[in-house]
């Protein structure tokens, strides 16, 4: 609909298979990987390894200059980073931000960004502070690190919030 018609004649191919864990799809010449990961940006995370190339599509499991937005789990995102990190790729394919050829330092970003937002919760929390105040001074260290901060990160503090205060 949105492509209004360029898209006249095309239709939508829906899903037939579900990647549980790892799917191989040999596309005549051309190997995929395709990888299901536990929750992290969401609860249905994807990974495409070109085997042929080595470049590996990561969706929004690596956000490059960009603040991260959390839909599903922090601490398990934390828990996947070297796991991406370990896969061999050439180049990956960020889901936002720029191509590039070495994953492992934005992605040991995002996990410190986590990490950061995670303790400063945990701390305003532990130390009784208003809500409100927790939230506005959460991750402040990393706001100059990523663009869209202000307005990324206040939402995945809330989400967070409201599974870290029953810890």
């Amino acid at each position: 609909t949105m492509l209004g018609e360029a898209a006249e004649g095309s239709r939508i191919v829906l899903p037939t298979r579900e990647v549980a864990t790892e799917l191989a799809l040999d596309l005549g010449g051309r190997r995929l990987l395709l990888r299901a990961w536990p929750t992290a940006h969401t609860d249905h995370d994807l990974t495409v390894l070109d085997e042929g190339s080595g470049t590996l599509w990561m969706g929004d499991l690596l956000f490059v200059d960009r603040a991260p937005s959390l839909e599903g789990d922090a601490r398990g995102w934390i828990k996947i980073v070297d796991l991406l990190k370990a896969i061999p790729a050439v180049r990956a394919v960020p889901g936002h931000g720029p191509l590039v050829e070495d994953k492992a330092a934005p992605l040991d970003k995002l996990r410190s960004y986590f990490e950061v937002l995670i303790a400063d919760l945990r701390r305003g929390i532990a130390a009784g502070r208003p809500m409100q105040e927790v939230l506005r001074d959460a991750a402040a260290s990393e706001r100059s690190h990523w663009l869209l901060f202000d307005t990324v990160n206040l939402r995945n503090a809330e989400a967070l919030y409201m599974q870290l205060e029953w810890e």
